[in-house]
């Protein structure tokens, strides 16, 4: 495999660890975004069930941080790529520019960018 995007957990799952070549390794940033969205019919949940399953899933946010970091910690030292201030800055804005483009494509909705950029 030459390339993987997933998270530190395939790591270990794919067992990625038994074809690493000492020229390989993991990259310390984050280059892709794994994001969920859920759509329901409201009609067949109780009366203020979206506001208590975003509750929910608010409370699990630090579960979720540390088992990412759990199995980040699990690879060896020796294996992180490390990625300059200069081409981490140049991936934040080609991922601005990605973010915008799909925005006047109509995939992403404006307000929902408005909120992740608020939240960074």
């Amino acid at each position: 495999m030459d390339v993987n995007y997933g998270p530190a957990v395939v790591y270990e799952s794919m067992e990625l660890y038994k074809e690493m070549k000492s020229s390989g390794g993991v990259i310390q940033f984050p280059l892709a975004q794994l994001t969920l969205q859920i759509v329901i019919r409201m009609a067949k949940f109780p009366q203020g069930y979206d506001q208590k399953y975003r509750n929910y899933t608010l409370s699990q946010f630090e579960k979720a941080v540390c088992f990412a970091r759990y199995y980040e910690n699990r690879i060896a030292p020796k294996w992180w790529i490390s990625i300059s201030e200069n081409d981490q800055k140049h991936y934040y804005e080609m991922y601005q520019q990605a973010r915008i483009s799909l925005r006047e494509k109509g995939v992403y909705n404006p307000q929902i960018l408005t909120v992740m950029r608020s939240a960074l």
